[in-house]
């Protein structure tokens, strides 16, 4: 069963990967979202890398580590699938 917690910060995922702009990806870091929610980087790394095992986050092995919402993604792009 998901924690309250971890559902709260994937749908604020969802919601900034329907709303980022390339030039401030902030929002979509493990660190980004910390921040906005006020725990600690770790729980909500754990969280995105979760979802990620789960199919439903993408990840990009950048530094920072970037989290997308793979829906919200295909929402706002219009695709299929990714």
């Amino acid at each position: 069963m998901e924690s309250p917690a971890k559902k709260k910060i994937l749908d604020a995922l969802a919601e900034a990967t329907r709303h980022f702009a390339w030039n401030d990806l902030s929002g979509l870091s493990a660190q980004g979202l910390a921040e906005c929610f006020g725990v600690s980087r770790n729980l909500v790394s754990q969280y995105l890398n979760e979802a990620h095992g789960e199919g439903t986050v993408i990840k990009i092995n950048t530094r920072p580590v970037y989290f997308l919402n793979k829906a919200a993604l295909c929402e706002r792009t219009k695709a299929e699938d990714l």
